[in-house]
């Protein structure tokens, strides 16, 4: 069974199979910080009439002069073929229900003595009848982890090919980006010459508010409204308090569409080597008190191959991969969160809890509990520790099951990984830090000002919603010689990932899931259902799904993402402020932000002393701090009512 990197995000068995894990790309997979945002625009263009849709073709893509289409061949090829010219010209077949698709364009295996039928939903009313396709422009993010199947390409791709029959959508790519930093100067560049492409992926927080005042982006409040699909796409996005709409909704106004992620996707569990502890004669830490115990036990018995630590944490303290997320919740405070005090905000880094957290950290780091070099490793580097097998224990989410657990347990096959749930403080209490599922990557897909088939592509978002929403539908694993293909009588996963290949998506790194919650359901159907069925009557893909888990990982992963998910909220810690950056916040943040984070790190490694925090609290209220908190405040009080 192939395990691939976090980067690559596969959940093949946990229950996306190749659909890629998120807009998270930006969070979890450590994108470079974004740069200070602009802040928010004091009023709303005037809002135009809403898209309709229009016979005609839109216009051939243009791009940025200054951002030139990037080469599809820069995207890696996969070893893994696209089905012959004869294959794509064999009879139509009907997917369950819906939809009459080519053979080439199907997914599942009806036809395979141990295949599965997936139920297709209708074709959207938006698509054009007995019309050509209308060619539409679009930005799409490649990464090293886009690979397509050979001959195929960003923009002939299995999708895209899929999106000219099934919704009358003919993909142009007007420019492709990488990294955050390339998003942003190619959109500022392309709002800058009048070159927006139609359909604009990710567009970066800082950009957008930009574009929203430039009367740049189309005001898509009425076409949504009456055509988005009131279950699966406008339900799950009014969900979490409609954090969906922070962004994207401007004075009432919705002037895009929001990005999404899943659900709980970097909330934590305490990994831990079970081993080590049977060595030591200890139980599973229960308390931060015990945690820094067992830490200590665990650098004494000098367990690891090289340094032995007990609890790695990277660099910024609070990352993704090992953060200390957990410790800090435990005592009832979040660095850098907003949370609800009296009738307003208030910022947690100031409040004194945060200090005597920052107090047990540096002792940790004084006993070696912690890693000597955390300051110099980011999240990818602080998660070679467990992988050389250097610590017992780690805060991570439940990837940690795609990456590094299993290098560990290559490098080791005597290493034995569990996961617990997080420990107490004080007060018994535990607490994480809440994943906003709406905002991991802080950014937003709009559409160009004047654009007139928005309705095509919110019918695309509606059938891809249905689609891999519903799990019982059985998209998953995909496309039959692109994602998968048979040996004998079982299926055998390519690595390819078609949801990477989508165009004008929302969701999850080119998923068409929208609810949060997508990836959730499907493991549930794993474990509720699927593990039920008798062996000899499951199909190929449940019997991958159920048993096809030789090392344990993926099994772990699911059940330790099925718990995280549905942790109660009184054990999490909600950032409250999900505005757009405020004025002050625009002229400050990037100053203040990097004093907190020296200070945090400047504490645990003892080169500064504890007394730092005080200095930081008051150099807060001296750079604008004051004014901040008054702006906060002024959102929140406008967003309550």
């Amino acid at each position: 069974m192939n395990i691939m990197t976090r980067r690559q995000l596969i959940r093949s068995v946990a229950g996306f199979g190749a659909l890629g894990a998120a807009s998270a790309l930006l969070a979890a997979c450590g994108q470079p910080a974004p740069p200070a945002p602009t802040s928010a625009p004091t009023a709303a263009p005037k809002p135009t009439e809403a898209s309709k849709p229009a016979a005609t073709t839109a216009p051939a893509p243009t791009a940025a002069a200054a951002a030139a289409p990037t080469s599809a061949a820069a995207a890696t090829t996969a070893p893994a073929a696209a089905p012959t010219t004869a294959q794509a010209a064999a009879a139509p077949t009907q997917a369950g229900s819906g939809l009459t698709l080519p053979k080439e364009l199907t997914p599942g295996s009806p036809d395979h003595a141990k295949g599965w039928t997936v139920s297709l939903p209708p074709r959207p009313a938006t698509a054009p009848s007995g019309k050509p396709p209308v060619a539409i422009t679009a930005s799409k993010r490649l990464s090293g982890a886009v690979k397509f199947a050979k001959g195929d390409s960003v923009e002939n791709s299995l999708f895209t090919r899929l999106a000219k029959e099934a919704f009358g959508i003919d993909w142009k790519i007007a420019w492709t980006w990488v990294t955050y930093d390339e998003a942003q100067q190619k959109y500022s560049l392309g709002m800058a010459s009048g070159q927006l492409p139609d359909f604009m992926e990710t567009v970066p927080n800082p950009t957008f508010p930009k574009m929203v005042q430039a009367n740049a982006v189309e005001d898509i409040t009425d076409v949504y409204n009456a055509v988005a699909d009131p279950e699966w796409v406008k339900k799950p996005l009014e969900t979490n308090e409609r954090a969906a709409w922070d962004i994207a909704e401007v004075n009432g106004r919705k002037f895009a569409l929001p990005q999404l992620g899943l659900a709980a996707q970097n909330q934590k569990v305490l990994w831990y080597r079970q081993d080590w502890l049977e060595k030591i004669n200890m139980a599973v830490p229960k308390t931060v008190d015990e945690v820094g115990q067992v830490g200590r036990a665990i650098v004494k018995a000098n367990l690891g191959k090289g340094t032995t630590v007990g609890l790695p944490i990277p660099q910024n303290v609070i990352g993704w991969g090992g953060g200390m997320h957990p410790v800090f919740g435990a005592y009832g405070v979040m660095p850098g969160f907003w949370t609800e005090a009296g009738d307003g905000l208030t910022y947690n880094t100031l409040l004194p809890p945060v200090k005597e957290v920052l107090g047990i950290l540096r002792q940790w780091y004084a006993d070696g509990v912690i890693n000597s070099d955390f300051y110099s490793r980011d999240d990818f580097k602080t998660n070679e520790i467990p992988a050389g097998n250097q610590a017992g224990m780690i805060f991570e989410e439940y990837y940690f099951s795609l990456d590094p657990g299993p290098a560990s347990t290559k490098n080791d096959p005597q290493a034995h990984w569990a996961w617990a749930d997080l420990p107490t403080g004080p007060s018994g209490k535990r607490a994480d830090a809440w994943t906003n599922p709406f905002g991991l990557s802080a950014a937003v897909n709009a559409f160009r000002k004047g654009f007139q088939h928005v309705d095509m592509v919110l019918g695309q978002i509606n059938w891809l919603a249905q689609l891999t929403g519903d799990p019982k539908r059985r998209l998953l694993p995909g496309w039959e010689g692109y994602n998968y293909e048979w040996s004998g009588d079982q299926v055998k996963l390519t690595g390819l990932e078609w949801g990477r290949w989508t165009v004008g998506h929302i969701g999850h790194v080119g998923t068409g899931v929208v609810d949060p919650l997508g990836e959730f359901n499907r493991d549930k159907l794993i474990d509720d259902e699927w593990v039920k069925i008798p062996k000899e009557q499951r199909d190929a893909w449940q019997l991958y799904a159920t048993e096809g888990d030789p090392t344990g990982w993926t099994t772990m992963g699911r059940k330790a993402y099925e718990f995280v998910a549905q942790r109660p909220d009184k054990e999490l810690i909600k950032n409250m402020f999900r505005g757009l950056p405020t004025p002050t916040m625009a002229q400050t943040q990037a100053t203040l932000g990097k004093a907190e984070g020296e200070m945090l790190a400047g504490i645990v490694a003892g080169q500064k002393p504890l007394t730092a925090w005080d200095d930081f609290v008051d150099q807060w209220h001296k750079l604008g701090g004051d004014q901040i908190t008054a702006e906060v405040n002024q959102w929140w009080k406008a967003r309550k009512k």
